[in-house]
């Protein structure tokens, strides 16, 4: 970002330069005075443009982000909607009031820290305005606001104006000499004849001026332009350069190799060598260099969800953790090429980078660790990091000793086996105590120590340097002596349990920069704190200890860490326990609740400083019995409730080790361990991890039945999370079993209008849509909704949810226009109270269109997705969920229409961006890539539909189970794509199998059982075993008729289907029956025009064909024509079907010339819209050529049926029953015989 404020400035700069000198006559006359016209608006632009509304594209840019964040508020459980909507108001003011002012503009590109204290200032303006409950809404708002505009500021349209306007009004002389030129531009502009002698006098001026305001930008806008990222340990002070470092530097800096590895036992110099690159390349400004603590998995992908937050990608969704990795290693692959660097450091295994290192053209990447094996095999080059040379290790001793006993320095190294940390620390205590070198040896030899140091795969230490790493340590603290030692020796104890990769230094020095302490008055000293200064002051110099190079973060080198360790003896000693109380007084020091509230960065970093040290600890053998004591668990619960105050739900699953050990320090049925058990398993849910937050629920649920009782409060609450999570993964039945029970008590214990009350309440209705209990579903949002008007108010937030979704149960039972009654109210009010941009707005208007789908309002509804599909993508980007779901209703509305091309491209575009943003194997993408085949079948692209499909059902089945309700949606859209390609024996096994997995799942009469029982009858018509199919739909029916009743559109596709089987199996009396009973009920229920209605119609217009009653078959097709032109014009799929039978009708009655015109329109249609092969074009071909035999043009229909029978047999194979009636057609045509084809009527398949 800060490359582009340079160089968009520094562009600008000589923009104006280059204007202002051609001006000054340096061309043809002409292109002088046209230049001196756009230098005079460039330049007066900047000089007066005041700019009422200069950041509109800030604003903009901010809303966006900040409408996504107030949505996903809206979805937290525990959020008081209400409150939040009174913070978002106030925040949308304060937004407007700082993008009026374009200083700001610079001075959050300059200064980002001065920005952020001037917007708290103003914010806190505004909050007093705010109830105090509203309060952590308004401050998290605000803090998306900072981090919105300070990213964004620079790449203002406004920005370079506002750049250069504080530059000359910093410079009064500059200033004026502008305004000058900017006179004479203007004289020029209208007398371009005369402005020769002018431009001459100030030729110089002008000339000068790019100059200065180059050189005045650079000294204003040195903005570092690299983005640096993470803890980086600090370059010893006595760093010696070895002969690795130039072997490492050839294959990073020349050699430009993607990936090197630095092996070597601890103590060795590895990190510090890393760390000499990564400071080497911040100086030549590489684009980026990270530094990632690879001490574990989690770690890594903590901090490479971090370093995401810190690059130019879209995050306005609020992205998961995997979202951010998986971004941020999408932008290393894409960015340009540029030399970067990423540093893993303290890696314990490779595979803890399986799917995490990033590539990218330019990019490298180094890792450190102790152990070599396996790197080579993953095409990393290694570099082995030995002990120091001798000479070296002679070198850094004189230096740090200033002295030139080079006999006495290499005697000191043949006893520490030259490794660096034993050296540097050699010398730093021989220094420190005044020691010659000689002295050093002797004090050494006498040092005793007892403890054996356990082995760590390829180290190799001599006994002295264990006791060169406690006499540092020792005589550091002699040093100190009185308090000051006491403070010290616990710093160092502290740390030596801690996590490996450091301690906030804040956390050991209250009075560092880093700190925070509200309390504290100015110049007022405090004892305490003046020692913990001084003590870890010492322990740094003495290079006992080492900090990162911001200083934020305080280290134990892990070797020197392990020494004191051993030192301490055995777990339960009293030294022991002094270690671990430093510990837990370290860990005491979060001062989360002591910040600032609308300091959401120092925030977030103090919760996530506290998540790591409790993650490790937990991971660290010698740490975990931290957790025997109270105030670490106290710790642990705060983190999780801090965790989710601030939606870190994803850092807050990093502490699942930690309650593994809690458990085992406390044992299973302990009450914080159900209590730190649940609080994960909410983490879980959280995230999407359903599985193992059922599991954890489970457990809890019957640990605390037993311990408290069932109608415990903390009992009801977990029963509750329980019935979510259930619902979450489709097991609905127990989902609805918890929520009644937790209902139940809740109105018993609270009372019936209770909030929670009503949550649970509109829980439980949302379970019942689910499994389709759609009566007792629509009663109580019809509660609900009653008892929040009552008690919350017609227009509150929660109300007009719990109405759109009584809106969307009606639409389920077919109830379409008191749904599209409630959601055109339910959309007024949205617009009143929230604004037509808001995103549950859009929400509703897309809930219409899909309303204004289901009764075939087609052209509204597309209208309507149209318009939510652009307000989204302008709102909320061209990638947010709730874009790519509008973006898919779109898709599924055009396939409805017959615009199928536009469908698939929009099915295409939705599936490519659903596989880059959530995985391939994502819910989400699996329903996109199954409409994707739906379409791909809509066009006769059965290949490409079948491949798909099998594709979804295989991931279905993996990913949720061959049981899954999904799964076995996927399964039965399999079948019916088989069945479309003739392979009807596939077709049958898979109905067949749906079906019986839905009998045993959901019993034999539910709605979903009786789709599939549908849709096996219509297999079974398909090959003739009529009786099979009439007597499932038959069962059907009945079944539908004592469920739904005899008026439902289900019962009356229903019926219409057994008309249809009656019909094939030349039963035509019934049929006919049958359809006119339906097309009257159709009629009374949905109106004469609606296009089920048309359905039946054309049916019964095929039926009475059948039996020779063409008048009357001929007049309901020209009828069911014309309405089906007018609503669904003249090119949709299903006009072109009746279009078809009308066709077929007047050849039978002699109307040949009719019927051909009409066979040929509907051909060439057909062609276009759905291709050649598809097989209703192959079909309506069959029904020309069989035109032609009844005029007697044999000759055209045999070449017409002769070149269709190869196309059917490519097609559908030689055993479709088409490619059999083609071959008998043709057949018949060589003997000049013409028996017509008959239309068929439309079935319906669920």
């Amino acid at each position: 970002m800060a490359d582009q404020v340079s160089s968009k400035v520094a562009e600008l700069s000589w923009a104006i330069g280059k204007f202002l000198l051609k001006a000054s006559g340096s061309g043809l006359l002409a292109d002088a005075g046209e230049t001196a016209g756009k230098a005079y608006k460039l330049v007066r632009s900047l000089i007066e443009n005041s700019g009422s509304d200069v950041n509109n594209d800030v604003a903009e840019q901010i809303n966006k982000v900040l409408t996504s964040k107030i949505r996903s508020m809206y979805g937290r459980p525990t959020v008081n909607k209400e409150l939040l909507e009174v913070a978002a108001t106030e925040v949308k003011f304060l937004l407007d009031q700082i993008t009026d002012d374009d200083k700001l503009l610079v001075l959050a590109v300059k200064n980002p820290d001065s920005f952020s204290d001037l917007l708290r200032n103003l914010a806190y303006a505004r909050q007093l305005d705010i109830e105090q409950e509203a309060e952590p809404y308004f401050n998290e708002l605000v803090d998306v606001v900072k981090k919105q505009y300070v990213k964004v500021a620079s790449r203002s349209s406004e920005f370079d104006k506002a750049a250069l306007k504080d530059l000359f009004a910093s410079n009064e002389q500059e200033s004026t000499k502008l305004n000058q030129i900017c006179e004479l531009l203007e004289d020029t502009n209208k007398e371009v004849k005369n402005s020769n002698a002018k431009l001459d006098d100030v030729k110089k001026d002008v000339n000068d001026i790019p100059k200065r305001v180059a050189a005045e930008i650079a000294g204003n806008f040195s903005v570092r332009k690299s983005v640096i990222f993470g803890m980086r340990p600090d370059i010893a002070a006595f760093y010696i350069e070895r002969g690795e470092r130039e072997r490492l530097c050839d294959l990073v800096i020349e050699g430009q190799q993607p990936r090197i590895v630095l092996t070597g036992m601890r103590g060795c110099g590895k990190s510090q060598l890393a760390s000499d690159l990564a400071q080497w390349c911040e100086k030549q400004e590489w684009s980026l260099v990270a530094w990632i603590n690879a001490a574990s998995r989690e770690s890594v992908q903590s901090d490479l969800a971090e370093l995401a937050q810190r690059l130019p990608i879209d995050l306005s969704d609020e992205p998961t953790q995997d979202q951010l990795i998986n971004r941020c290693l999408d932008y290393f692959k894409s960015a340009n090429a540029t030399d970067r660097l990423i540093v893993f450091d303290n890696v314990e295994d490779i595979n803890d980078l399986t799917g995490l290192v990033p590539r990218g053209d330019g990019l490298r990447v180094v890792a450190t660790t102790t152990n070599e094996y396996g790197w080579k095999n993953q095409s990393w080059d290694l570099i082995k990091i030995g002990v120091f040379s001798r000479e070296d290790s002679i070198k850094c001793l004189l230096r740090i000793t200033d002295s030139k006993d080079r006999e006495a320095a290499d005697a000191v190294a043949q006893k520490l086996g030259d490794l660096p940390l034993a050296i540097v620390q050699a010398g730093a205590t021989a220094c420190e105590e005044d020691w010659t070198l000689k002295k050093y040896l002797v004090r050494l030899k006498r040092y005793s120590i007892s403890i054996v140091i356990k082995p760590v795969r390829g180290d190799s230490y001599t006994e002295e340097v264990y006791k060169a790493l406690l006499m540092a340590v020792d005589v550091a603290l002699d040093k100190l002596g009185g308090d000051k030692r006491e403070v010290a020796r616990r710093q160092l104890g502290g740390l030596a349990v801690l996590a490996q990769s450091g301690v906030p230094t804040r956390w050991i020095d209250p009075s560092s920069t880093d700190a925070y302490n509200a309390d504290r008055e100015e110049n007022v000293p405090d004892i305490a704190d003046e020692n913990a200064h001084s003590a870890l002051t010492a322990l740094v110099s003495m290079s006992v200890v080492q900090q990162s190079v911001n200083k934020n973060v305080t280290m134990l080198h892990r070797l020197q860490a392990q020494v004191l360790r051993e030192n301490w003896g055995k777990e339960k000693t009293a030294a022991h326990e002094e270690v671990f109380d430093a510990a837990v007084e370290i860990l005491g020091r979060t001062k989360y609740e002591q910040l600032p509230s609308n300091d959401g960065d120092a925030r977030r970093r103090e919760v996530r400083d506290l998540i790591t040290q409790l993650s490790a600890i937990a991971a660290q053998d010698y740490s975990r019995l931290l957790f025997e004591r109270e105030q670490v668990r106290g710790y642990l619960n705060r983190a999780f409730n801090y965790a989710y105050d601030l939606g870190l739900v994803y850092e807050a699953v990093e502490l699942d080790v930690a309650v593994a050990v809690i458990e085992d320090v406390l044992g299973p049925d302990h009450p914080v361990t159900l209590t730190v058990r649940n609080n994960l398993a909410v983490a879980y849910y959280s995230v999407g991890r359903f599985g193992e937050a059922i599991e954890l629920f489970e457990r809890v649920l019957a640990e605390r039945e037993r311990v408290l009782g069932a109608d415990h409060p903390v009992t009801l609450t977990v029963r509750n999370n329980l019935a979510l999570a259930y619902d979450s993964v489709g097991r609905f039945g127990e989902a609805i079993e918890l929520f009644e029970q937790v209902l139940a008590e809740y109105e018993r214990v609270l009372g019936a209008d209770h909030p929670d009350t009503l949550t649970v309440r509109n829980n439980l209705a949302l379970a019942y849509d689910s499994v389709e209990r759609l009566g007792e579903a629509i009663e109580l949002f019809e509660q609900v909704l009653a008892e929040h008007e009552r008690v919350l108010g017609a227009d509150h937030p929660d109300t007009l949810t719990v109405r759109n979704n009584l809106a969307l149960a009606y639409d389920s039972v077919e109830r379409l226009g008191e749904a599209i009654e409630l959601f055109e109210q339910v959309l007024a009010e949205h617009e009143r109270v929230l604004g037509a941009d808001h995103p549950d707005t859009l929400t509703v208007r897309n809930n219409l269109a899909l309303a204004y789908d289901s009764v075939e309002r087609l052209g509204e509804a597309i209208e309507l997705f149209e318009q939510v599909l652009a307000e989204r993508e302008r709102v909320l980007g061209a990638d947010h969920p709730d874009t790519l779901i509008t973006r898919n209703n779109l898709a599924l509305a055009y396939d409805s229409v017959g615009r199928f091309g536009e469908a698939i491209e929009l099915f295409e575009r939705v599936l490519a961006e659903r596989e880059k943003l959530l995985g391939p194997d994502h819910p989400d993408t699996l329903i996109t890539r199954n409409n994707l085949a739906g379409a791909y079948k809509s066009v006769g692209r059965f290949g490409e539909a079948i491949e798909l499909f099998e594709r979804v059902l295989a991931e279905r089945e993996k990913l949720l189970g061959p049981d899954h309700p999904d799964t076995l949606i996927t399964r039965n859209n399999l079948a019916g794509a088989y069945k479309s390609v003739g392979r009807f024996g596939e077709a049958i096994e898979l109905f067949e199998r749906v079906l019986a997995e839905r009998e045993k799942l959901l019993g034999p009469d539910h709605p979903d059982t009786l789709i599939t029982r549908n849709n096996l009858a219509g297999a079974y018509k398909s090959v003739g075993r009529f009786g099979e199919a009439i007597e499932l739909y038959e069962r059907v029916l009945a079944e539908r008729e004592k469920l739904l009743g005899p008026d439902h559109p289900k019962t009356l596709i229903t019926r219409n289907n057994l008309a249809g089987a009656y019909y094939s199996a030349g039963r035509f009396g019934e049929a006919i029956e049958l359809f006119e009973r339906v097309l009257a009920e159709r009629e009374r229920v949905l109106g004469a025009d609606h296009p089920v209605t048309l359905t039946v119609r054309n049916n019964l217009a095929v039926a009475y064909y059948s039996v020779g009653r063409f008048g009357e078959a001929i007049e309901l097709f020209e009828r069911v024509l014309a309405e089906r032109e007018r609503v669904l014009g003249a090119d949709h799929p299903v006009t072109l079907t009746v279009r078809n039978n009308l066709a077929s009708a007047y050849r039978s009655v002699g109307r040949f010339g009719e019927a051909i015109e009409l066979f040929e329109r509907v051909l060439a249609e057909r062609e276009r819209v759905l291709g050649a092969d598809h097989p209703v074009t192959l079909t309506v071909r069959n029904n020309l050529a069989s035109a032609y035999r009844s005029v007697g043009r044999f000759g055209e229909a045999i070449d017409a049926l002769e070149e269709l029978l190869l196309d059917c047999q490519r097609v559908l194979g030689l055993e479709h029953p088409l490619t059999k009636r083609v071959e008998k057609n043709l057949e018949a045509a060589k003997r000049k015989m013409n028996p017509p084809d008959a239309p068929s009527p439309e079935t319906g398949e669920d």
